[in-house]
């Protein structure tokens, strides 16, 4: 687990990168090759890079690269213009570095409140039940919680629904950080408990509900059913998120209240959102 750094990108040249399979792009509109490297920051840095250099841009994408998983060096350069130091990539981008990507525009990626200490900070999770590389998951997702309890002055707090996969990895590190637990359950514990087939993930559900501070459970309100139930939570959830962490593989929802409309209803409602890109495994 390295530490994070920050790159701004228009998100049209992230989008780029995806197809060519490496980022080149040094700054808004200098690439690597007529700058040299390409430019990130530290958290406390990033609001005034885009202040200074994004106003007007665009759809962007804040990218979190963690540094130790850049193939290409990665040295801390004098800036005397602003009288600091900052991080620059002497080499193409891999993309596997980039352990996060959180969508945003110029007017919220200059906010200074991004890079302040809040008073509070309410994080909620969303994500895929059967993850891929889960160790290598939990450990891109371990970096983003640094980041995110750096951001919080007075405390904060995880919001999740605890099912298996993403929402137990997100829990987990976020209460190694620090952070407190809210449980928000679709179903009453030992009816949602039935969901999970196996003893060790029934174990795991009722370790970390004991470890919640609170606990409401939603029902699956109007008709009953056991999806409309994890949809509500999902809502529910949402409604008191500052920020959601999503484990997401980008795909479509494969049922009613799945990853991608969480994400979405999130974006359209203005919530910052941070993508941890993972890998879907099918159930067996």
């Amino acid at each position: 687990m390295g530490d994070v750094v920050f790159h701004l990108a228009l998100a049209a040249d992230w989008a780029a990168a995806q197809a060519a399979g490496e980022y080149r792009v040094s700054t808004r509109g200098r690439t690597l090759e007529e700058e040299g490297f390409i430019h990130c920051s530290r958290i406390e840095q990033s609001v005034g890079v885009a202040a200074r250099y994004f106003g007007g841009a665009g759809p962007l994408v804040r990218l979190y690269v963690d540094r130790s998983r850049v193939s290409s060096p990665v040295v801390d350069d004098a800036v005397p213009a602003q009288d600091d130091w900052y991080p620059h990539i002497y080499g193409p981008l891999n993309l596997d570095a980039v352990i996060a990507i959180s969508p945003t525009d110029p007017e919220r990626a200059a906010d200074p409140s991004w890079a302040s200490p809040a008073a509070s900070l309410t994080v909620g999770v969303t994500g895929h039940r059967h993850l891929l590389d889960v160790a290598d998951v939990a450990d891109r997702v371990a970096s983003v919680m640094r980041t995110i309890s750096a951001r919080a002055a007075n405390g904060w707090q995880i919001v999740s629904a605890l099912a298996e996969g993403a929402d137990r990895v997100v829990a987990r590190a976020a209460l190694a950080e620090g952070a407190i637990l809210d449980a928000v359950l679709p179903l009453e514990a030992d009816d949602y408990a039935a969901d999970f087939t196996a003893p060790d993930s029934r174990r795991d559900f009722r370790d970390l509900l004991d470890r919640a501070v609170s606990v409401s459970v939603t029902g699956g309100w109007p008709e009953g059913s056991r999806e409309r139930a994890y949809a509500n939570a999902g809502e529910a959830m949402l409604l008191r998120s500052d920020v959601l962490i999503a484990l997401w593989d980008g795909e479509p929802a494969r049922g009613l209240g799945g990853a991608a409309e969480v994400v979405t209803a999130a974006l359209a409602g203005g919530v910052e959102t941070i993508v941890v890109p993972v890998r879907r495994d099918a159930p067996s």
